[in-house]
């Protein structure tokens, strides 16, 4: 069974209606490209917050210097 995981990282939640357009498209895409048959793809979107919502901060640990 096909799989499509998206991850998304942003400070708004996405609005469902969205959530479900894009899900619509994967499928259409994969029944087009590779042939899933409908109702097999699988579509997880998970929604993580941002590194500003999180506290997190990136470190310079000068390696790239």
């Amino acid at each position: 069974m096909p799989m499509v995981e998206v991850l998304r990282s942003a400070t708004d939640r996405l609005e469902a209606h969205k959530k479900r357009a894009f899900v619509q498209e994967a499928i259409t895409i994969f029944q087009e490209v590779i042939g899933t048959p409908p109702g097999r793809l699988r579509v997880f979107i998970l929604e993580i917050p941002s590194d500003e919502d999180r506290g997190e901060v990136a470190i310079d640990d000068g390696s790239d210097s």
